[in-house]
């Protein structure tokens, strides 16, 4: 079964208004959410698909979708998956089920397929940039008082000398440079030292005579600045940080402490790698393409719906779509109450056999019979017709008598008595002589008598007319008991 899927945004109504050149609907919608309405970017013209206006905000392109129905199912299996009993489905989440080459639109089953495919990698080749540096002026120049200054802008490098002086200057090709090495007024630039692709100008303040207007330089040594080359390696140096530079032949320079001594630097181009899959700088390795994305769907046996993988539940009755009515289609399920019955499609009612027990069922009848005989009779049992039953003699266990007439089994009576105790032949009983634990067995009493006289304590003597212990009273050694005060008493020492 084919559905058509229309992905249409929810259009916001078209409102009409008037041009000059006749009627045109607009609609605006709040795309961000923010409360407001952007007018350069939520209000649109409508469009007529159909014969109908729709607005053009939000939506997206209308597909064809194909999926296979699901049907109503009393299963509950999801393998890999969960049930959901709200939608009668089985529901998980999507997986990587591929990977895709962005510029072929190829898509793989593994990752390292797709790489290997979609992106090439290579070495970097090494190569020197072509630099070249021309004077602008002649190839020896003098500054006459020294320069001050030296900077750069493009691929202009640039010598600025002090009042009175001629500047100079050099045209990189091949490179460019920055910075500015400025020492101010009243100083002389006296070193110049290249490192890598920078130039360090050094230099000094100077101080002038008043009285013949020379300079002396002070305070050496200074850094100026630094000047920072692309593409170019500088290298080299001047003679002295203590003498200031005069003229200049090329990129070599003479001070005014020696002028037949000419220093200088050099700048030439600096290496590279470049990628030879696109010609661009690299490092090491490089790579051209793009990176393989991860294809996201469903496993076997789910399809995609709104961004969810969903399946039949398994386990219940078959469920099929018949493809002319377009109806889910499922044999009917008979159900019968109560043990043993099954359903009869030739009578369409719930049956079972009747139950005989040991006998059959007579249909002519309609009755449970069974045969009779001494086979039918438990062990030691045979069959009397004339009392219709099963029949043995009696016998009594353990050698007893079967006495007929009262109809039990008798045996001898064999009497004993409990240990400690003798059989009394007249009356019959075991008989034995009391005995008390504490004290004597009275036989007038029948009771166990202890004598009250044999619990007193030391020094007493049993009353039996108050029925109490008695004793005189005892005093230390010295002393001596008086009646009258009922103490101790002793003679004051």
């Amino acid at each position: 079964i084919i559905f058509l899927v229309l992905l249409l945004a929810v259009f916001s109504p078209c409102l009409e208004t008037v041009h000059a050149d006749g009627s045109q609907k607009i609609c605006a919608k709040d795309l961000n959410g923010d409360g407001n309405v952007d007018f350069t970017s939520e209000v649109a013209n409508c469009v007529t698909v159909q014969g109908s206006d729709f607005c053009p905000l939000g939506a997206v392109n209308c597909g064809l979708g194909v999926m296979d129905p699901l049907c109503p199912t009393n299963g509950t299996g999801c393998p890999g998956g969960t049930y959901n009993p709200t939608l009668n489905r089985c529901e998980r989440p999507q997986i990587v089920t591929g990977y895709k080459c962005p510029t072929t639109g190829t898509t793989y089953g593994d990752q390292a397929s797709c790489q290997n495919a979609c992106m090439q990698t290579a070495s970097c080749q090494t190569g020197t940039y072509s630099v070249s540096v021309s004077p602008d002026q002649s190839s020896s120049y003098w500054f006459y008082n020294g320069a001050y200054r030296m900077f750069c802008s493009g691929n202009g490098l640039y010598l600025s000398a002090n009042p009175g002086g001629s500047s100079r200057s050099w045209t990189l090709s091949g490179a460019s440079c920055s910075g500015d090495a400025n020492g101010g007024e009243n100083a002389f630039i006296t070193y110049l030292q290249g490192s890598g692709n920078q130039l360090y100008v050094y230099g000094c303040d100077g101080i002038q005579d008043p009285e013949y207007g020379s300079w002396t330089p002070v305070n050496c040594g200074r850094l100026f600045g630094v000047l920072t080359f692309d593409h170019a390696v500088v290298s080299g140096s001047t003679r002295s940080t203590s003498c200031i530079l005069d003229d200049a032949s090329y990129l070599s320079f003479h001070d005014r402490c020696d002028w037949a001594t000419w220093t200088g630097i050099g700048i030439s181009g600096d290496s590279y790698q470049n990628c030879p899959l696109g010609n661009y700088p690299c490092g090491g390795t490089c790579s051209t393409g793009s990176a393989c994305t991860a294809v996201n769907g469903c496993p076997s046996g789910y399809q995609l719906v709104s961004g969810i993988c969903i399946a039949q539940p398994q386990g219940g009755v078959a469920v099929t779509v018949d493809r002319s009515t377009h109806l889910c289609e499922a044999p009917v399920t008979n159900s019968c109450t109560g043990e043993g019955f099954s359903f009869d499609p030739t009578g369409d009612s719930c049956v079972k056999n009747p139950d005989c027990g040991e006998g059959w069922l007579e249909g002519g009848l309609d009755l449970c019979i069974f045969n009779i005989g001494s086979d039918r009779c438990p062990a030691g049992f045979e069959y009397n017709a004339a009392f219709s039953a099963c029949t043995r003699d009696s016998a009594c266990p353990s050698g007893g008598i079967l006495n007929r007439l009262r109809d039990v089994c008798e045996t001898a009576n064999v009497p004993s008595c409990p240990e400690g105790t003798a059989m009394d032949p007249g009356s019959g009983n075991c008989l034995a002589d009391p005995s008390c634990q504490v004290g004597n067995f009275d036989a007038d009493l029948g009771k166990c008598v202890l004598s009250a006289a044999s619990l007193a304590q030391a020094g007493y003597i049993f009353n039996p007319g108050l029925d109490r212990f008695e004793r005189p009273p005892s005093c230390p050694d010295g002393s001596s008991y008086s009646d009258p005060a009922d103490l101790c008493t002793a003679p004051a020492g």
